[in-house]
């Protein structure tokens, strides 16, 4: 039989959730103090200025101006004037490439037109593999275009090159006007990310088996910085991706590295989300658990604390993780103990898909475990040569 649609009041949840996490992602990127904040406030004055240019100069498609703009401000001085250069050098080549292609308008608009289907395919065709060659191939389709359209292909190329001038001049001269020395490279931001997500899951763990109802204020702190710390990370990967490899921190090992951290951050919410619905009036505490329980889960949490600490010291190092905890066998333990609670209570252990706390605790220390026990291989395999 196929599914029921979903409930009207089910839709609104997810919708709510959905929510929720934008304004959670949007706070943990506010503020100066974060590289995300820092670089959404510097790109919006300098596209402002660029505009004011725009507009006072009168140029033709001035818009170019805060396009290249945008395009070459990065969040890191390297990024930028890397892209800066590609930019500038794609835009000359691709507008001398353009003033050829335009010749073809002699011969016929046809060619002209077969002109425009093949730039716009390069182009977009070589995005993902080189900017420089995008630059050239997009000013080109851009020059054509125009050119059919009853546009001079002179009046497109010099409007082009002087926006394309005055749009990373603006850029490279808002980095410079407020630069991100940070003094932090992307194997502080990663190493950082896997601390943070260790300190917010172990801090939930531990609340599970307290007496005393959670402290829903620390746990909140505790994710926004977890939160913040793998945008700061998210955003390094993505600059790692724009610049040459400096193996062995590469761009596919960061996004290896973030989208663990992006698992992490799901299971800790997952287990938040459990322990918040459990008791919804936050003033009931968790029920009391047996000592040799709450010893079980302060071992995982301990370890958890560990293997961060390991992984972590590993990424600032560039060498492969070491006293890596045995985390499968303290969770194999933990989940021991739970199911053995049921088994008493029940006669079998429940499936791990069955609703309750301690499916979903189990659940989420397998997650953990499987989490940073791959990161700590994926370091291994490549900083082991």
């Amino acid at each position: 039989t196929p599914d029921p649609p979903p409930r009207p009041d089910h839709q609104w949840t997810i919708w709510l959730s959905s929510v929720r996490s934008a304004l959670a992602n949007l706070s943990a990127a506010a503020g100066v103090e974060t590289e995300a904040g820092r670089h959404a406030l510097r790109l919006a004055v300098v596209a402002a200025v660029g505009e004011i240019i725009a507009q006072a100069s009168g140029l033709p498609h001035g818009y170019w101006i805060v396009l290249t703009a945008m395009i070459v401000l990065r969040p890191d001085y390297a990024s930028t004037i890397f892209r800066g250069v590609q930019r500038a050098g794609g835009t000359v080549v691709g507008a001398g490439l353009g003033l050829a292609t335009a010749l073809l308008l002699h011969v016929g608009p046809a060619v002209l037109v077969a002109a425009v289907g093949v730039t716009m395919t390069v182009s977009y065709a070589v995005f993902a593999v080189n900017y420089l060659l995008f630059a050239v191939f997009l000013t080109d389709f851009v020059v054509t275009l125009l050119a059919l359209l009853g546009q001079t292909a002179e009046q497109t190329v010099v409007a082009r090159l002087i926006g394309t001038g005055i749009g990373a001049a603006l850029a490279l001269a808002g980095y410079l006007a407020w630069p991100s020395w940070e003094g932090e490279s992307a194997q502080q931001k990663l190493a950082r990310l896997f601390e943070t997500q260790a300190d917010f899951g172990s801090m939930l763990v531990r609340a599970y088996v307290r007496p005393a109802p959670a402290d829903r204020a620390a746990i909140a702190a505790a994710a926004r910085t977890a939160r913040r710390a793998r945008t700061d990370a998210e955003a390094s990967a993505d600059r790692l991706a724009d610049e040459p490899p400096h193996p062995p921190l590469t761009a596919r090992l960061a996004y290896g590295l973030t989208g663990i951290g992006r698992r992490l951050a799901h299971v800790s919410l997952t287990l938040d989300a459990a322990l918040e619905s459990t008791h919804p009036g936050r003033e009931q505490a968790p029920a009391v658990q047996p000592d040799h329980a709450v010893k079980a889960v302060d071992q995982f949490a301990d370890a958890l604390e560990t293997a961060a600490r390991a992984v972590a010291g590993s990424l600032r190092s560039l060498r492969p993780p070491a006293g890596m905890p045995p985390l499968r066998e303290l969770q194999s333990a933990l989940y021991q103990e739970f199911t053995d609670d049921q088994d008493a209570a029940t006669g079998g252990a429940p499936p791990l898909g069955t609703a309750g706390l301690d499916t979903v605790l189990v659940s989420a220390t397998d997650e953990y475990t499987d989490a940073f026990d791959t990161a700590a291989d994926v370091l291994r395999q490549r900083l082991g040569s």
